[in-house]
């Protein structure tokens, strides 16, 4: 990741630990000392360097950087909830929100979102469900999606995405905001190249 003056990388060292680098330079163990089971998140939100990871119970956890220099970060955080993810979180920002997804052990599509304000987090559920629209992995591993025109009283039927089948082995999700519905995707990258395997992956239904 290369912002706020060089190149960050981080990665979970065979200690089960998360390792950062800048620019290249030797790796170090991110002073706050935690066990983790997959790769971690690294982002750039808030002005700040930020680690997501799944700890061994599964849970997720954050930690800021706070001086490069002396390899200074914030003890690690849980976000609240029972996440129960089988891999690493997926975390994308808007503002002052970040949402942190990822799949669940038992295949199922879980959204958290994490929001900076007043010196501090909220925290709230990344779903909102919609009476407009239903999704769901088909036997042919491919979402499907059902809309209604009506408020929910009527369906037009089950139907793959448009723009071409969106293979997943886990249960996607729906939120809403006006008049658009986000339907998230765990992607099956060995299925389909076009995204890498388990990146989330959104696309827009209207009603």
């Amino acid at each position: 990741m290369n912002d706020l003056g060089g190149e960050y990388t981080a990665v979970i060292g065979n200690d089960n630990r998360i390792w950062w680098s800048f620019n290249g330079g030797l790796f170090q163990p991110v002073s706050q000392g935690h066990q983790a089971n997959s790769a971690p998140a690294m982002i750039s939100w808030q002005g700040r360097i930020t680690l997501f990871h799944t700890g061994i119970d599964r849970q997720i956890y954050y930690s800021f950087l706070q001086d490069r220099s002396s390899n200074s970060w914030t003890p690690w955080k849980r976000v609240p909830g029972d996440a129960g993810l089988a891999g690493s979180p997926t975390v994308v920002t808007s503002g002052n929100t970040a949402c942190i997804s990822g799949v669940r052990v038992g295949g199922e599509l879980t959204e958290q979102r994490m929001t900076a304000q007043c010196g501090g987090f909220t925290f709230g559920s990344g779903h909102r469900n919609d009476p407009s629209a239903r999704a769901r992995t088909g036997r042919d591993l491919n979402v499907w999606v059902n809309q209604s025109t009506d408020g929910g009283d009527t369906f037009q039927g089950w139907r793959r995405t448009t723009g071409g089948p969106a293979p997943s082995n886990a249960t996607p999700s729906l939120s809403s905001a006006g008049s658009a519905i986000t339907l998230s995707v765990a992607w099956d990258g060995d299925r389909d190249p076009r995204f890498p395997n388990n990146a989330i992956v959104g696309k827009q239904l209207y009603r």
